[in-house]
């Protein structure tokens, strides 16, 4: 009980036990066997240079006061990051390869999705019940299979519709136009 003060090294062969104050280490300190801590640890800087195993929830930061969180990739300058400042993940993967690939399960995405480059949908499903299905700024939307639209109305504000391959048109229903159609084959009904 008290006040343990060494400028040497300290050592022993047994357990040792100190109690009913605090024990200042000035100097480093090495521990060869297992750490075990009740508490709180405070620390400063971590290195971890081996595997880390935690068997609990992990939390950066407070709601808001958040911090960066970055994961590096085994290939130079690609790295997973949460930017704490703008709120977004970011994902620098290699050219040609998924950056992000999810196995199972659905992606949800609540707000507008941007696209900047190519896509490539294998299947797509668009539910508009909320708002319009648009493509603005004069882009093509090109289709190499069937297009199906199943909806009472569907309006079509474009001067001109390409048709590749085929050329024909199957309509189920009623057709209105206010304009000529012209075609190799139409087929209504």
């Amino acid at each position: 009980t008290g006040h343990l003060t060494s400028s040497g090294d300290i050592s022993g062969s047994h357990d040792s036990a100190f109690s009913g104050g605090t024990l200042f280490l000035k100097s480093n300190a090495d521990i060869d066997g297992d750490l075990d801590v009740d508490g709180t640890t405070n620390l400063d800087a971590v290195d971890i240079d081996g595997n880390t195993q935690i068997d609990g929830t992990v939390s950066v930061g407070v709601d808001d006061t958040g911090y960066d969180v970055k994961f590096f990739g085994a290939t130079a300058g690609k790295s997973f990051l949460w930017d704490e400042s703008d709120d977004k993940v970011v994902i620098v993967g290699a050219d040609g390869t998924n950056a992000l690939e999810v196995t199972d399960g659905n992606v949800a995405i609540t707000d507008a999705l941007d696209v900047g480059g190519a896509t490539t949908l294998d299947q797509v499903s668009i539910d508009t019940t909320d708002g319009a299905f648009l493509v603005a700024g004069g882009n093509d939307i090109d289709f190499t299979a069937n297009l199906d639209v199943d909806n009472t109305t569907t309006d079509i504000n474009s001067d001109t519709i390409n048709l590749d391959g085929a050329n024909n048109i199957n309509i189920t229903g009623g057709v209105t136009a206010s304009a000529g159609i012209v075609g190799t084959s139409l087929k209504v009904g």
